[in-house]
């Protein structure tokens, strides 16, 4: 999956939607959806129809120039060069919070990333729920479920992942 920031103009933006919704229903799909700009948590659950649910959502973690230097290679992410965490439940970001903080604290194997994500979220020291920006989701459904992303504004990019056909 690829993951398209808001902050980065690309010459050319993927969006897997048209393809996805003319898969026969028989099957479940996983999509990266990008945003046009960084919403709060509460945001996007506000946004997304009511029958999509995210799986996973995607943190802005990434500093100006790390963007600057995308842009000039007009590349997207790839699933594996961003953070983020599961949408398990209703106090998931409060439990990714409490996770990050407490890999701040701890001046342990990748204390050095902390602190980067941390000086960019929360100006060096822990973070709180309102310094978490999201820049996008990974949601799972049929294509029939998924077709009223279609064509939404708040969509820069949609990414095809996992498919998993049903018997």
């Amino acid at each position: 999956m690829e993951f398209y920031p808001p902050e980065v103009q690309y010459n050319n933006y993927k969006n897997d939607l048209p393809e996805i919704v003319k898969m026969s229903n028989n099957h479940v799909v996983e999509v990266a959806i990008s945003f046009d700009k960084p919403y709060t948590f509460n945001e996007v659950n506000a946004i997304l129809p009511k029958n999509i649910k995210p799986t996973w959502y995607w943190v802005n973690t990434s500093s100006k120039a790390d963007y600057n230097s995308r842009a000039k290679l007009d590349m997207p992410y790839l699933e594996y060069e961003v953070y983020g965490f599961e949408a398990s439940s209703s106090s998931s970001l409060q439990r990714f919070v409490q996770n990050f903080n407490d890999g701040l604290k701890y001046n342990q194997k990748f204390h050095s990333e902390y602190q980067r994500i941390s000086d960019l979220l929360g100006n060096g020291g822990p973070i709180k729920a309102s310094d978490v920006q999201i820049n996008g989701v990974v949601v799972t459904g049929t294509p029939n479920q998924l077709k009223v992303l279609q064509g939404q504004p708040y969509i820069k990019a949609a990414t095809l992942g996992t498919v998993v056909t049903l018997n």
